[in-house]
This record gives structure tokens, C-alpha cells and sequence, in this order.
């Protein structure tokens, strides 16, 4: 049974992160935190969205009364690197989005991580069959609190950040398929 205090999921990202909340298994909050240094490759990009990305966090932590400022589990997809017929992009971009990931479980002082790879958490469906999948397990209450960036092309990291939580809390089950005999 996963735990049921304060739940962050983070998709992680050069550039930014999308973020969600979970408290009581219920969705609170869910963001894209931008990074605030344009490349987003190096060892102070990476820091410094860390530390958004901690202070988001503090700050819905706050909101929900818990001073101690820590959440109870970070959950992180972390990257893998899959065989050449499945690669996509620069594969040196792996490098950096490792470390933004490990610098976001640091910074936010959780008192425990789980890493996920993509594929543990959603398989190989397609990216926008999977963000329209996630959004149906979300109640109407839950879609309020999503707040989508400007940039459209930004929003699949926020609901994957909520289909990393689902996941976690065992809500992101697919449907069943029965077949006729």
C-alpha cells in the first residue's frame, strides 16, 4: 500500500519540470516549474531548478499546514536508455536530465525517493493517448487543481507528473479488455 502523507511526482526536465501534489491520495496541486537559466544543461541550471522545484514544494506543504516541510515520498521518473531502434533526441541530453533529477531529490529533502523509468510507469503508449488516458483518472475536483503552462507543448510534462502519482497510487491501472468467446 503506497503511503498516503504528502506524495510529489516529478517528470523532470532540462528546461522544467512538471510537478504534482498528492495529499491523502488526492490531487492537490500540479505545475510546470520553468527553468530559470535558458541552456538548462549544466551543474547550475540543474541547481537552481532543484531548488524551485524544492520551494514549490515547501510552499503547497505550507498550504496544506505541514510546517515540517518535507513530503512524506518523492516519486521521480529518472531516464533510461533504451536500444538504438527506439532512441529519440540526443541521448547526451540523459546526462543532464539525470542530474536535474537527482538534484530535485536532494533538494527537496523527501523523507523517502522512488525512481520510476517511463516505461515502468506507462509503458510504450503513444505521448498524447497517454496524456488524454491520465486525464480521465483525475476527478473533476482534481482537473481544478492542474495549472497548465502557456506553452502547449509544456503541458505533457505536468499531466505526466500526475500519471507518475496516479501510477504510484495505483490509480493509473489501465483498462481491462475482455474478449467475446
Amino acid at each position: 500500500m503506497p503511503s498516503m502523507g504528502y506524495i510529489g511526482a516529478v517528470d523532470p526536465g532540462c528546461r522544467g519540470c512538471g510537478v504534482s501534489f498528492w495529499g491523502a491520495g488526492t490531487l492537490k496541486a500540479a505545475a510546470h516549474i520553468k527553468n530559470r537559466i535558458n541552456n538548462g544543461l549544466g551543474l547550475d541550471s540543474a541547481a537552481i531548478l532543484g531548488e524551485d522545484v524544492a520551494r514549490w514544494y515547501r510552499e503547497q506543504l505550507m498550504q496544506e499546514g505541514a510546517f515540517n516541510g518535507r513530503l512524506s515520498r518523492l516519486v521521480v521518473e529518472v531516464p533510461r536508455v533504451y536500444p538504438m531502434a527506439s532512441q529519440k533526441g540526443d541521448q547526451n541530453d540523459l546526462i543532464a536530465l539525470s542530474l536535474v533529477a537527482g538534484v530535485i531529490a536532494g533538494a527537496t529533502r523527501s523523507e523517502d525517493v522512488l525512481q520510476y523509468f517511463p516505461r515502468e510507469w506507462k509503458g510504450t503508449k503513444d505521448p498524447d493517448e497517454m496524456t488524454d488516458y491520465i486525464q480521465t483518472r483525475v476527478t473533476k475536483d482534481e482537473k481544478k487543481a492542474v495549472v497548465l503552462p502557456n506553452a502547449r507543448g509544456l503541458a505533457h510534462n505536468v499531466w505526466d507528473s500526475v500519471g507518475i502519482g496516479l501510477h504510484y497510487l495505483g490509480r493509473l491501472v489501465p483498462p481491462r479488455v475482455f474478449h467475446k468467446e
